[in-house]
């Protein structure tokens, strides 16, 4: 058997999973060994490459992102993260040009409103669903906490603004059913927004004075950015600082408990740990623990995914008959089409396809359309050109194809979830060691996990030069 121990004082920690969450955990958990101090330190990987959903690929001088595209700065973690890899220096802002996204609506794309003025433009929208929108402030506070974020927007704002609005960004956001997602777990700022203002719109326009006071003090406002070579550069520096600490290929199969420490075993070996970090997908994690504790195993087991699949696609510029302009768009659902939404990979970022080309993200999926990876490459591709040449009209087809395919993309927040994660939580208590930091608790953006993982790693942080305590608190964030 395997050991990973420091010594008779030291604690021992091992990480399961190495996608950004558990990335963040290693890297934190290492930020906070104190000089001369040794304690066992492990990640284990099924996978042979790190990131998780996480990944770029360069090929014929284009980036494509197989998971996420970016993350906003309006939260430090994130950031310090960048700033302790040293990849400070290789951040990007999307450009400003891009700034203006759109909705398809009936085959034509329809700029977002982003003022009064522009909601009064909207033509999609008739005068009485506009005019709805001006009673917000007058609607009374949400009395029920399985809200979904579709009858939120229809009580608030009008039937309207959530099908147009709110229901495409759940599908841009989560690929998930605006109908069926809890507004409280997946948007929990916008519930608290609310709840302290009693107005989305009163909220809003504090918010924006807030925004403006942070601005001129020099803090980050909430802009869109990524690294010079792609989000994956993130996840691959993590990698390279701890290559000596990460085990690859080595699947996780079980983990138990004996004589006080946590017994986990892997596709390789075994190894002992006073601490277990969690940072697989919840169905993995499942499987991991099911000898140990069933009734948390059917837990983990019950959290729902959405399927996704990413085509990307790089054109030149001479093959649009309507050059393709801003940041992208999303498809409500109503409009009865599989693609989730299009986003303009290159007019974001600089370096994402060769000179005098268009590089483009077409998501296919969500949770409303599973039976999307049932699909061919080709009849995906088939799809996704399709919606482009819907849109801006093509004359040639692209220079470039790439395909990413996600069985269980993204976790959902919908109703069942809240009691299934109010289990989880409950039913880790009796566990005292074992952790999780994975984004189906706590938030699935890129900030969360890196915010959540390092919330974890400080709540078993060093108590004194030698030792490592057990805490028996849960760090969600």
């Amino acid at each position: 058997m395997k050991q990973i121990s420091g010594g008779s004082d030291a604690g021992s920690f091992i990480v399961i999973g190495g996608g950004l969450s558990g990335l963040s955990v290693l890297h934190a958990l290492a930020l906070l060994r104190k000089p001369g101090q040794a304690y066992g330190l492990r990640l284990l990987e099924k996978e042979t490459r790190p990131g998780g959903t996480i990944g770029t690929v360069l090929r014929d001088e284009c980036l494509f992102e197989q998971g996420p595209n970016g993350f906003l700065d309006s939260r430090a973690s994130t950031l310090a993260l960048l700033k302790e890899l040293g990849l400070d220096e290789e951040l990007l802002r999307a450009d400003r040009q891009a700034a203006d996204r759109f909705i398809s609506i009936g085959g034509k794309l329809h700029s977002m409103p982003t003022s009064p003025l522009a909601m009064l433009r909207f033509s999609p929208m008739n005068a009485a669903e506009k005019f709805r929108i001006l009673a917000e402030p007058f609607i009374a506070r949400a009395t029920d906490p399985k809200e979904t974020i579709y009858a939120f927007g229809r009580r608030r704002l009008g039937d309207a603004f959530a099908r147009y609005f709110l229901d495409p960004m759940v599908s841009g956001i989560f690929a998930g059913d605006a109908s069926k997602l809890v507004l409280g777990e997946a948007f929990p700022r916008i519930h608290e927004i609310e709840l302290e203002h009693g107005s989305l719109i009163r909220g809003m326009f504090k918010l924006m004075a807030q925004r403006k006071s942070r601005a001129k003090a020099g803090q980050p406002a909430g802009e869109m950015r990524s690294l010079r070579l792609g989000m994956g550069q993130l996840t691959d520096t993590l990698a390279k600082r701890y290559t000596d600490l990460i085990h690859y290929h080595e699947e996780v199969r079980s983990i138990r408990k004996a004589d006080g420490k946590y017994i986990v075993e892997s596709s390789r070996g075994a190894y002992k740990a006073d601490q277990v970090i969690i940072s697989s997908p919840a169905y993995a994690a499942a499987t991991m623990i099911k000898d140990m504790d069933r009734e948390l195993s059917q837990s983990l087991s019950a959290v729902p995914y959405a399927a996704i699949a990413v085509v990307g696609f790089s054109f030149p510029l001479s093959a649009f008959i309507t050059r393709p302009r801003g940041f992208g768009y999303l498809i409500p659902s109503g409009e009865q089409k599989k693609v989730l939404g299009v986003l303009l990979c290159s007019n974001l970022f600089a370096g994402r396809s060769a000179a005098g080309e268009i590089m483009l993200r077409v998501m296919i999926g969500g949770a409303r359309h599973p039976e999307v990876l049932d699909h061919t490459d080709e009849v995906l591709f088939k799809i996704a050109q399709d919606e482009i040449r819907s849109a801006w009209g093509l004359n040639a087809g692209p220079r470039v194809r790439f395909l990413a395919r996600w069985p269980r993309a993204i976790p959902q927040y919908n109703v069942e979830y809240i009691d299934v994660k109010r289990r989880i939580i409950a039913q880790l208590q009796c566990h005292q060691g074992l952790h999780i930091a994975s984004n189906f608790i706590g938030g699935i953006s890129m900030n969360d996990c890196t915010h959540n993982a390092q919330l974890l790693a400080k709540s078993l942080s060093v108590q004194n030069d030698s030792a490592m305590v057990s805490v028996p608190g849960k760090a969600f964030g």
